[in-house]
């Protein structure tokens, strides 16, 4: 038998007294030149043994903790090599290839993968003659936590030399924490090049992301020009472009852009001075690619004309994000008419027309999904809104107040809807009470209806939205009315925060259906709300058909649920949902025991999060048939009371 492998550790070694004999023994143990692979971790020896160049057959070779270590023997020497990796060798300065001469292009033509990592000293990366060739059939590059390393080998030149690319097979480039490398080429250098991660280096970006046919630039503001950073034309399958940070970059280049064309998605986050209004398109004309089906705009200063430009080549969009664009200011859908044009008025910074987002039906075929959040500035010119848009099935609008307003005007129909027949699904903000018919009148196929942070609110009309399915309400201080329930038919997921008034105008609203003699039940499955006053003995008749119940807040809706206990009246409320199989208690701060006339024998699934001051379990007999059991921010006499449940088949603590 020959050895192949072999492993030599003095990483438990405490100081380097034993040095003369772990020399003698590294010495000792040369191996034959047929050896495959070497690995030596925390050796004290100040330099290589001598028998390093003689196993001339090496194919993998890696060094860690060798911190006495100067220089390397001549890496040429192992012509056959395929794995490098380099870690913690703190005393190494310059790493060497090709220096002392022949032909690179042979030495190297195995070497597949290179792994430098922690070199805290390093300096230098240093190439020899033919350095473009050095490197010929290298697929993985990954340089991390070298701190002081400021020189790579031609690096600014690694795209192209004439008719010669620099790593031509190169497949994983990663370059993490190197804060002095600099002159970073465009990327990706060819077409090969399929994943990247670079981040914490001297360039113009923070963090440089490419796998699975996506691409994020985290930019700097030492960002100006994307034609400088990334090389569009090896590219051309991308599919996924996110943009982010990038706060001094005026313009896209829209040449390197007409190449993706595969691209379906783009999103431009936290540019605050792209396509603003002092710029003005000069040579190609901005388009994006027809192939883009998600476009996402946030915090940027876009102008309503420059994003009504960018929309005309955009017949294959699905999704549309419009968030925190101030130069957005005027909206209009469908035909722009003189009466449209002299209600524009131009403001401090620019021109009208160039804040007017013009959306045309003919150019957006396809849309399915708009939202709009925190323009705060953006008016609608025409009562007519987003009713042309016939393709619409999903729209937000958030914080968005001056556009909510300008849908109602004094000369139109108040029965006229302001939204497409097609729509789906609805989440808006800031509704006003004059704007409700013409918001949900026409919406017979919605089935997802959310109104939040609607403070003004006194009453919801629901006689429209027969087919709905999940409503949800959140943030609305003075709702006090619901009107139209016994149209919810097909209702089976309620949520309710922050509507102090909601369970009056419910157990109101259900009176009212009683004393018309109308035969009417809730087909609800699950209820999410923070207000125990809901569980009445007339609501909770109508939630037979409950299986699932969350009692609480979240840690995203956050805000202080009082109930130390149940009442002896919702307790007699609770027994009445005998279907419920699924418990949920989340961020119930003062509630000290659980509902104790709950059909616990129903239950399968109960999750308590962050309610410190529920100690015990109703009786083990009742909790007998309960199957998955979540806690989370709760009291240690619980979690150990809950361990002892043998029968429960999923326990999970956090």
């Amino acid at each position: 038998m020959r050895l192949e492998e072999l492993s030599l550790n003095w990483k438990h070694l405490c100081s380097n007294t034993m040095y003369p004999l772990e020399m003698e023994v590294m010495e000792g143990l040369q191996p034959h030149s047929n050896l495959r692979n070497l690995k030596i971790v925390g050796s004290w020896c100040s330099t290589f043994p001598s028998w390093f160049p003689t196993i001339v057959n090496l194919r993998f070779l890696e060094l860690e903790g060798c911190s006495k270590w100067e220089t390397l023997a001549p890496l040429e020497q192992f012509p056959f090599l395929e794995s490098l990796s380099l870690k913690d060798m703190s005393a190494l300065r310059e790493l060497v290839f090709g220096a002392f001469g022949g032909d690179t292009m042979k030495c190297f033509r195995c070497l597949r993968k290179i792994f430098i990592c922690e070199m805290s000293e390093l300096e230098k990366w240093i190439g020899g003659l033919d350095t473009w060739a050095i490197f010929p059939c290298l697929e993985k590059l990954e340089i991390v936590d070298c701190p002081k390393l400021r020189e790579f080998p031609r690096l600014k030149y690694m795209m192209q030399d004439g008719d010669k690319y620099w790593l031509p097979f190169l497949t994983d480039l990663t370059i993490m924490n190197c804060p002095l490398l600099a002159l970073l080429p465009p990327l990706p250098h060819t077409h090969a090049l399929s994943r990247i991660e670079i981040e914490v280096v001297s360039s113009s970006y923070e963090r440089l992301s490419l796998s699975h046919r996506g691409l994020s630039l985290c930019g700097s503001a030492e960002l100006t020009n994307l034609g400088e950073v990334l090389m569009f034309g090896h590219l051309r399958s991308l599919k996924r472009l996110i943009l982010d940070g990038c706060t001094c970059l005026s313009t896209l280049p829209w040449e390197g852009f007409r190449l993706l064309d595969t691209l379906e998605e783009l999103r431009i986050i936290s540019c605050p001075v792209l396509l603003s209004p002092s710029i003005e398109h000069r040579g190609i004309e901005p388009r994006l690619p027809p192939s883009l089906k998600k476009l996402v705009i946030r915090a940027t200063g876009i102008t309503g004309k420059h994003l009504s430009q960018l929309l005309q080549y955009a017949s294959s969009l699905l999704d549309l994000t419009i968030c925190e664009c101030p130069n957005i200011t005027w909206l209009k859908i469908g035909i722009l008419t003189e009466s449209d044009q002299a209600l524009m008025v131009p403001t401090d910074n620019m021109f009208a027309d160039q804040g007017l987002l013009h959306m045309l039906p003919l150019f957006l075929p396809s849309l399915e999904k708009l939202c709009i959040n925190d323009c705060t500035n953006l008016v609608s010119l025409s009562a007519d809104g987003f009713r042309e848009l016939l393709s619409l099935q999903d729209l937000t609008i958030s914080n968005c107040l001056m556009l909510m307003s300008s849908l109602v005007l004094e000369n139109q129909l108040e029965e006229s809807c302001v939204l497409p027949p097609s729509l789906q699904s609805l989440k808006v903000t800031s509704v006003l009470e004059d704007l409700q018919t013409r918001l949900l009148s026409s919406l017979t196929p919605l089935n997802f209806l959310c109104i939040s942070q609607s403070p003004n609110l006194t009453s919801l009309m629901l006689y429209y939205c027969t087919a709905l399915q999940e409503l949800t309400i959140k943030g609305c201080n003075s709702l006090a009315q619901l009107e139209g329930l016994r149209f919810l038919r097909q209702l089976n997921k309620l949520q309710v925060y922050q509507c102090p008034g909601f369970a009056v105008s419910l157990d109101f609203a259900l009176q009212e259906e009683e004393l018309l003699g109308q035969e009417f039940q809730l087909s609800l499955k699950e209820l999410i709300i923070d207000d125990a006053e809901v569980f009445s003995m007339r609501i909770c008749r109508h939630l037979a058909s409950l299986k699932r119940l969350v009692f609480g807040t979240t840690a995203l809706e956050f805000h202080p649920v009082p109930v130390v206990e149940f009442t002896e009246d919702q307790e007699k409320a609770l027994e009445l949902l005998s279907q419920l199989e699924d418990l949920e208690l989340n961020f119930c701060l003062n509630l000290r025991t659980m509902p104790s006339r709950l059909n616990w024998l129903s239950l399968r699934k109960l999750r308590i999060y962050h309610c410190p001051n529920i100690k015990v379990l109703p009786e083990r007999s009742r909790v007998a048939h309960l199957q998955s059991l979540s806690l989370d921010g709760c009291s240690l006499e619980l979690k150990e009371e809950c361990k002892s449940l043998e029968h429960v088949k999923y326990l999970k603590f956090y």
